[in-house]
């Protein structure tokens, strides 16, 4: 037997789901004697249990909020970007300022008078006297300035 005259019956009651409670005792009489009505409820059974048992669908936000959260992971990126550049730039200008004041400080330590008989403890001692005078630690200030205000920054725009 390779068809059943109740084979489309049957299928519309068990995907509604009134087998076998729900249906009239003619069919259910009729499934135990039909090989291909058992097969179709036995495999329909375990098909409907299955999607009664695997988890809903998932919540698809609505296109509003997928818009905002792409607009604010733009901002995100774009601010990421800029904070970068900055930090790049001001680093830059870091390195640049240190270069200008060691081409300050240079000659000055260099035209410093020394006398030629001292010895070179005598020297390095004038050396830092002079690294210590008012424009040297003015100079020296602006420079650790420079180069503590990166960290800051850091420190207080760090996502940590």
């Amino acid at each position: 037997m390779t068809e059943c005259a109740r084979e489309r019956e049957m299928l519309d009651v068990v995907a509604a789901g009134r087998w076998p409670h729900s249906c009239d005792d003619e069919l259910r009489s009729h499934v135990p004697q039909c090989e291909i009505c058992l097969d179709l409820v036995e495999v329909m059974t375990a098909l409907s249990g299955d999607r009664a048992t695997t988890s809903p669908l998932p919540r698809i936000p609505s296109a509003g909020l997928m818009w905002w959260r792409a607009q604010m992971r733009m901002r995100r990126h774009a601010t990421g970007s800029a904070r970068r550049r900055i930090v790049a730039l001001h680093s830059i200008a870091v390195a640049l300022a240190a270069i200008a004041a060691i081409a300050v400080l240079a000659p000055m330590i260099a035209a410093s008078p020394l006398p030629a008989g001292l010895s070179a403890s005598v020297r390095e001692g004038i050396a830092l006297e002079t690294l210590t005078g008012p424009l040297a630690l003015s100079f020296l200030g602006i420079i650790a300035l420079f180069a503590l205000a990166p960290l800051a920054a850091w420190i207080a725009i760090s996502d940590r």
